[in-house]
This record gives C-alpha cells, sequence and structure tokens, in this order.
C-alpha cells in the first residue's frame, strides 16, 4: 500500500513531476481558460490488467498556445514545498522560452546542485513532460491554475522472458492527476489525486509551494 510518510515530491513530477515529481515508496475555473472536464477528456481503455485503472487518452478541448503557458508565470521562482506526513522538498521553475517551464529539483535547502529536471514544452497544441515512463499533459490551463493527466503506464517483461516476449502491463499504482493552483498569496497549491487500484484505496494528497531563495535561508 502506498504510505504517506513515504510521499516524496521531486520535480516533478513535481514536474511540473513534481515531479513534476511525486512519487510512493511501496506500491503504494475561469471564463477566458482553455478547458475541457477531466471526465470528458478522460477516455477510458481495456483495462491491462484485473485490478488496475484503463490508461487515458487526455487532450485539451482547444489546443494550447503560447498564451495558455504564460498565463502560469506565478510558478516562475525558487520553492520550498511543505505539507502532512512529507519532508520539505525545493525546487526552481523558469520560463526557458515562451512555451516551455523548466523544473529543477535539489536535494536540501542548499540547493547547491540539481539532482534531476523537468521540462514541460508546448508541442502540436499540447503541453506535456516525459517523468520516468510516464508522460504527464495539461487538460486545463486557466489564469490560476492548470491540470495534468499522466497518460502512460510502465511496461516490463518477466524477468524469465525472452526477448522476443511483448511488454506486459503492469498494475498501474502511480498517480492519475496533478493539479496547481495559485493561492494568490504569494503561494500556491500542488494537488495529486491517485485512483482506486486493487488494494489501493482512492486518495489525494496536498502541499503548499511558498518561496525560498537560494542559500537555504527563508524569507521569513
Amino acid at each position: 500500500m502506498l504510505t504517506t510518510s513515504s510521499l516524496k515530491v521531486h520535480f516533478f513530477i513535481i514536474i511540473l513531476f513534481f515531479a513534476i515529481t511525486l512519487s510512493g515508496g511501496c506500491r503504494t475555473g475561469n471564463s477566458n481558460s482553455n478547458t475541457q472536464s477531466p471526465q470528458a477528456a478522460a477516455t477510458p481503455q481495456t483495462a491491462a490488467s484485473p485490478g488496475a485503472p484503463a490508461p487515458v487518452q487526455v487532450k485539451p478541448a482547444t489546443p494550447f498556445s503560447s498564451t495558455d503557458v504564460a498565463k502560469l508565470k506565478w510558478v516562475e521562482g525558487t520553492w520550498r514545498a511543505s505539507g502532512e506526513d512529507m519532508e520539505p522538498s525545493y525546487e526552481r521553475y523558469r520560463f526557458d522560452d515562451d512555451k516551455a517551464i523548466m523544473i529543477e529539483s535539489f536535494e536540501d535547502e542548499k540547493m547547491d546542485k540539481p539532482s534531476e529536471s523537468t521540462r514541460f514544452e508546448l508541442k502540436d497544441g499540447e503541453f506535456t513532460a516525459m517523468s520516468g515512463k510516464s508522460r504527464w499533459t495539461a487538460n486545463e490551463i486557466t489564469d490560476d491554475s492548470v491540470t495534468f493527466f499522466r497518460v502512460s503506464i510502465e511496461q516490463s517483461k518477466p524477468s524469465n522472458a525472452p526477448a522476443s516476449h511483448p511488454p506486459v502491463e503492469m498494475p498501474d499504482y502511480g498517480p492519475r492527476s496533478l493539479r496547481w493552483q495559485n493561492n494568490k498569496d504569494g503561494t500556491w497549491k500542488v494537488t495529486v489525486d491517485w485512483p482506486e487500484t486493487g488494494d489501493q484505496k482512492a486518495m489525494q494528497k496536498s502541499f503548499v509551494m511558498e518561496r525560498w531563495p537560494q542559500g537555504g535561508q527563508s524569507q521569513k
């Protein structure tokens, strides 16, 4: 089962995973928005194995443009992520150009050297990032929020399988959606949702991003 004490944001995944990356230790609105509801956008496919949710294909109702990406300028900067049952995580978000956001993750508050990075990029009308063998794609962008869905799952072969053996889709215990929400007070909120899968119950976890200067000293 996924334990809350083992949750850690990397991004992305905080990338933005941050995962941009957020992972488990065991199996663990707005009138000028470009939006489509998750329910309408998610098109279930055949489930890969008993107890596993079906992969989803998620695309925006209207292709995104650089104007949509520019609405997310409020995530730019250096941040400390904190929440219940998780150790603080440190990330830096910067706009690489008018079509991409780079996210760097750091091991500690000194932020001497990035431990990993994630790049969200606008391409062919989609705003996406890769995290491991998963792809995250934006379904909704407004002036104050963005929602991403994970649209692929890891595939593997049995350890004793011949080279010609096709990949086998394994039960997917990872998070299914990720949302950034501007709190309009200098902070923003990240909400991650996991679907019910096998013996794992559906769950939701949130954490707050607060500005943090490079060098390990709080601005408070």
